[in-house]
C-alpha cells in the first residue's frame, strides 16, 4: 500500500472511532440520523437498530478465492470468457469485460461465478470492488468472490463493503504488498440489516450511481464533441470549406451546450427545473 493510501485510511479509521478489537464503529452506526425512538443496540462495530447484525463475511455466504490456470497452456486463453483481476475493478459496479480471456477449455478448470456475486479486491489495492455481469467469468487468485446466501441482498453487500473499503484495507496484513488473506477476509465483520431492508437501501443507492454514472458518461461525450469539433475546424479545413465556421466559433458553440449540461444536471438545474414543473402545473404552459 502506498504512503498516500495508507494516511487516507488511517484518517477514515479515525474518523469514524477504532473500539479495543480493532473494528471501526461509524458515528451511530453509521446510519446517519435514524427514526426516534428507533431501539439500538451496542455491538462490535457501534451503536445499530436492533433489528440488525454484525455478522463475519463467511455468514453472508460463501466466499471463493480465484486462481489463474497454467501461462503455459496457450488454449486456455484468448477465447469469450473473461478472468477478472483487481485492474478490472472499480469501473463501474458490473465488470463487462476483462483485460484477459480464456478459452472454454480455460475456463472449464474454474467453478463459474454465478451473475451478481461480489468481488472483493484482496491482493495489492484492497477493497477495489465489482460485481459479476453474467455467468461467463472467473477470477484470479488476488479477488475474493462472495456469493451472496438466500438471507442477504448481493447489491446491499457490495454497497456495504464500499463504505467499509478503508477498515478492508486497514485489515490487510501491513507487508511490502498488502494481503488480505481469506480467513481474515471471511471473518471481516459488517452490519446487516433485515433482508427487505437490505433490497430497500440497495435500490436507493443503485439509483444514485446510475445517475452518476450517467453522469459521466454525458460530460465525458460533451468533451470528446467538444475536442472533436475544435481539432476538426483548422485553418486548412475552413479554407476548403468557406461555408464552415472559424475554429473559434464552433469551440464556443460547443462550449455553451458542454456548460448547458453541466448545469442541467447540478444540483441547481434540478431544482429549477423542478420548480418550472410545479409551475406548469399550477399555471399552464
Amino acid at each position: 500500500m502506498s504512503r498516500r493510501r495508507k494516511t487516507e485510511a488511517h484518517a477514515e479509521t479515525r474518523r469514524r472511532g477504532v473500539n479495543k478489537g480493532g473494528h471501526s464503529c461509524p458515528p451511530n452506526g453509521g446510519l446517519g440520523n435514524s427514526p426516534a425512538g428507533e431501539n439500538f443496540v451496542q455491538t462490535e462495530l457501534g451503536r445499530l437498530p436492533a433489528d440488525w447484525s454484525a455478522l463475519p463475511i463467511r455468514d453472508v455466504g460463501e466466499v471463493i478465492t480465484g486462481r489463474t490456470p497454467s501461462t503455459k497452456r496457450e488454449d486456455f486463453y484468448n477465447g469469450e470468457y473473461n478472468l477478472i483481476s483487481p485492474a478490472d475493478l472499480d469501473n463501474g459496479k458490473y465488470v463487462v469485460t476483462a483485460h484477459k480471456r480464456l478459452s472454454e477449455v480455460g475456463f472449464k478448470e474454474y467453478r463459474a461465478l454465478p451473475k451478481d456475486s461480489v468481488l472483493v479486491g484482496c491482493i495489492g489495492n484492497v477493497g477495489k470492488l465489482g460485481m459479476i455481469s453474467d455467468e461467463r467469468s472467473a477470477t484470479n487468485q488476488q479477488i475474493n468472490a462472495v456469493i451472496c446466501d438466500k438471507n442477504h441482498d448481493s447489491h446491499f453487500i457490495y454497497y456495504c463493503l464500499h463504505e467499509n473499503r478503508a477498515r478492508l484495507e486497514w485489515a490487510a496484513d501491513k507487508t511490502t504488498l498488502p494481503i488480505l488473506n481469506k480467513t481474515n477476509f471471511e471473518n471481516f465483520e459488517i452490519a446487516t440489516p433485515p433482508l427487505p431492508e437490505q433490497r430497500k437501501i440497495a435500490a436507493v443507492l443503485g439509483m444514485v450511481q446510475r445517475a452518476l454514472e450517467q453522469q459521466e458518461r454525458l460530460i465525458a461525450l460533451t468533451t470528446e464533441l467538444k475536442r472533436r469539433s475544435c481539432t476538426s475546424s483548422s485553418p486548412k479545413a475552413c479554407a476548403a470549406n468557406p461555408k464552415s465556421k472559424p475554429k473559434s466559433a464552433r469551440c464556443r458553440r460547443v462550449g455553451r451546450w458542454c456548460r448547458s449540461i453541466r448545469f442541467v444536471l447540478s444540483p441547481c438545474g434540478t431544482d429549477i427545473r423542478r420548480k418550472l414543473q410545479t409551475a406548469r402545473r399550477e399555471f399552464g404552459p
